[in-house]
């Protein structure tokens, strides 16, 4: 059995008997490091038993294998087989805690050691929807609790919040990291004021856009009565990614809530302006059906943040994500776009003091 404990990264570093086993470069050097120290390591019952398995591998001498194919140094065995020859090492001293990555080693190794004992492992909490792909029996413990391997989807339901699902503790400590990191550099913003439709021409794809709003019954809310303030000098004509993740904070009344939604299919920026922020909705799920929700009828202002993603980011490094951040105040009638910068302070700002939230992960 394997017992799979999730933490932040930062909860290691306080560990005093700690072994990263993160990279196949880990593996490695924490083997070589081993077997010169202990030259008798990796003689029990239990390793030998591992290396004719994994690699059908048998020692021979100090530091000597024969496999089917041939002899060997010890040093040659497989990336897998040196992970569970280090997990069974370690296993002599009970206070050290180890640190994986579950794609560090094959599926077969982490199969071989849930059948052969009990087994504990320490994982990032960034990295734990990949537990999906490991193989054998396993205890996922996080924040207290225990789940059973076989209840994937309330695994996978633990992981997606855990990483991609933000709240306000999550978004400040996100924010906090980043700053904290920041280079010390004066950032000076450029600014621009024109028409929505003369800012839209610039793009190759307006045409289209022209031609979609003239068909008859789309939404149209006078758009071109609204004025643009841009502050990017740079701005993305297409994005690579299918659906990018889009956080909307919408003010309504004296209170403002943020929602998380995706944009339209491999969007031109053009098309995620007009279509997924102006002309933006969300829907709330009920046990019957879902109910449509329009920005424009909803809220008095708006504001958009987005990021370079397909669909969900991991929360802890949102701000590192951002592309710009797009604004709408309809009395007003003004369309703010923001840079990377301006866009993470407005929407941490935001953030802070919403009433509430209901994050789509």
């Amino acid at each position: 059995m394997l017992n799979l404990i999730m933490k932040e990264m930062k909860d290691f570093y306080s560990y005093k008997n700690k072994v990263f086993l993160l990279r196949t470069a880990d593996v490695e050097k924490k083997f070589v490091e081993v077997l010169n120290l202990h030259k008798d390591a990796f003689w029990d019952e239990k390793s030998l038993e591992l290396m004719k398995n994994i690699d059908t591998a048998k020692r021979q001498g100090d530091y000597g294998v024969v496999t089917d194919i041939g002899e060997s140094c010890i040093t040659c065995l497989s990336t897998g087989c040196k992970f569970g020859l280090l997990v069974l090492y370690y296993q002599k001293y009970p206070k050290v805690k180890i640190l994986v990555r579950e794609y560090v080693v094959g599926r077969n190794v982490w199969r071989w050691l849930a059948e052969h004992g009990d087994f504990t492992f320490y994982l990032e909490q960034e990295q734990v929807d990949d537990l999906l792909n490991v193989d054998g029996e396993y205890q996922l413990w996080y924040k207290g609790n225990s789940y059973d391997c076989h209840d994937k989807f309330k695994i996978w339901d633990i992981c997606t919040k855990a990483v991609y699902g933000m709240t306000k503790e999550s978004e400040k400590k996100a924010y906090e990291s980043f700053s904290s990191n920041r280079e010390q550099t004066v950032f000076c913003n450029l600014k621009e004021e024109m028409s929505l439709t003369e800012f839209s021409k610039r793009f190759p794809e307006y045409e289209n856009i022209l031609s979609y709003l003239s068909v008859e019954n789309t939404r149209q809310y006078n758009y071109n009565e609204y004025k643009v303030i841009n502050y990017c000098s740079e701005i993305p004509q297409r994005f690579i990614w299918r659906r990018l993740p889009l956080y909307v904070c919408g003010k309504r009344g004296d209170t403002w809530e943020c929602r998380k939604i995706n944009s339209l299919k491999y969007p031109e920026f053009l098309e995620l302006l007009y279509w997924d922020v102006l002309d933006g909705e969300y829907f709330v799920r009920n046990s019957h059906s879902d109910k449509r929700y329009f920005f424009f009828s909803e809220y008095e202002t708006w504001f958009v943040l987005l990021l370079d993603g397909e669909e969900v980011c991991p929360i802890h490094k949102y701000p590192e994500y951002i592309i710009l951040g797009i604004e709408v105040e309809k009395e007003k009638k003004e369309i703010r776009i923001f840079n990377k910068n301006q866009a993470l302070e407005r929407f941490h700002t935001l953030y802070e003091g919403i009433g509430y939230t209901l994050d789509d992960v």
